[in-house]
């Protein structure tokens, strides 16, 4: 009978315990993540606002922002808006970005100094501002979009993504984009986060309209019904209430 060497037996062995390994396994590695960038600057006022984001490689990738005094909008995003406490001082932030070999951790230090005495910031030539995005701006799937609204402005603002011959209204839960103390922000999405690369060098018409009460009720009808059915075809036209403050071109990355 013809026999294999135990040395022979052993080698086989091994490359098949590496073969289900390798087959099995998964990224061995942690995500690969940059440094917090703040913008504007990493000094606010009091109950200020920033914009802080993070890049990360990996797979399976999960993000989890926390604040050790203020306060972070959208936790689970690669972007946020953070807040900051009514009481200056410095204030911690760290974003923990989770993926199939580990996880990464990145921190950032705020100074939060005394509010000036005028905290709202009114546009001179705008009733509503974008303050987050320019024409011919390059994009990711998933980014968070800001502005600044005049003092006078009480209707929602709302983000809404054009594409396709449709509008997408952006939503935060539901509901139209967050204002406080004279700015406003919203997660906006430029295609489907689910397949990252369909859309990439597409181009997006990203249009910030503030809407009425009649207005607001349709795109919050929209959002409700395309959540329930999983599906989001946009809608063929704007509601006539709904106000065009200002677009800009953008284009996937």
């Amino acid at each position: 009978m013809f026999r294999l060497s135990s040395s022979i037996s052993s080698f086989l062995g091994s490359t098949t315990l590496l073969i289900i390994f390798a087959a099995c396994g998964g990224d061995p590695n942690p995500p690969q993540v940059s440094d917090i960038h703040v913008q504007p600057n990493k000094t606010i006022s009091t109950e200020g606002t920033a914009s802080l984001t993070v890049e990360a490689a990996g797979k399976a990738l999960e993000f989890k922002w926390r604040a050790e005094r203020g306060t972070v909008s959208s936790p689970t995003a690669p972007s946020v808006l953070y807040t900051a406490p009514s009481t200056a001082g410095l204030d911690t932030i760290t974003v923990e970005v989770h993926g199939e070999g580990g996880t990464t951790l990145r921190s950032t230090t705020i100074e939060v100094g005394r509010a000036s005495v005028t905290t709202e910031e009114t546009p001179v030539e705008q009733a509503v501002t974008l303050t987050s995005h320019h024409e011919g701006q390059s994009v990711k799937c998933e980014e968070l979009a800001q502005g600044v609204y005049a003092r006078d402005v009480t209707d929602s603002i709302w983000p809404v993504v054009y594409v396709g011959g449709r509008y997408h209204p952006q939503d935060e839960g539901g509901k139209p984009a967050a204002k406080s103390n004279g700015r406003w922000y919203g997660t906006v999405r430029f295609g489907d986060c689910q397949q990252p690369d369909s859309a990439h060098g597409q181009v997006f018409h990203l249009i910030i309209v503030t809407t009425d009460e009649h207005a607001n009720g349709v795109f919050k009808r929209y959002v409700e019904e395309a959540s329930r059915k999983g599906s989001y075809p946009g809608l063929e036209e704007l509601p006539k209430s709904a106000t065009e403050q200002l677009r800009v071109v953008v284009t996937r990355s």
